[in-house]
């Protein structure tokens, strides 16, 4: 059967329902056309079409919630790392800075508070923690 353009007139809400990814607005409009055609019948085929539907949107959204949740755990590895390699540089700040070398002015302190990217103050109060 050979398919056929046609042009409609249809609420907004609908359009922005036949715009969204996932939605095949000519294949919709055939079955519901069709449902429409059936007479007695039509009811059971628009329940099972929005059946379809709702199915298919469920599919999807399962999708983008698993991408969400591998998503989460790679920030979660990165967080982690990051904690970790503070704590290394802390440790290692902690062996190279005396307790008579802590004082905010002393060059040490200030080159390990720019690697560290935190102010002298801060890397004091952590190195008394």
């Amino acid at each position: 059967m050979s398919k056929q353009r046609t042009s409609v007139s249809i609420d907004e809400d609908v359009a922005m329902y036949l715009q969204q990814d996932g939605v095949n607005a000519s294949g919709l409009v055939n079955r519901l056309v069709k449902a429409e055609m059936g007479g007695a019948d039509g009811d059971k085929q628009l329940i099972e079409l929005r059946l379809e539907q709702v199915e298919s949107q469920i599919e999807s959204l399962q999708s983008q919630l698993e991408q969400k949740q591998r998503e989460r755990e790679r920030l979660k590895a990165r967080l982690r790392k990051h904690q970790s390699e503070r704590e290394e540089m802390l440790a290692d700040a902690r062996e190279a800075i005396s307790e008579e070398m802590r004082d905010p002015d002393n060059p040490a302190v200030e080159t390990w508070a720019e690697k560290m990217n935190i102010t002298t103050d801060e890397l004091l109060s952590r190195l008394e923690g």
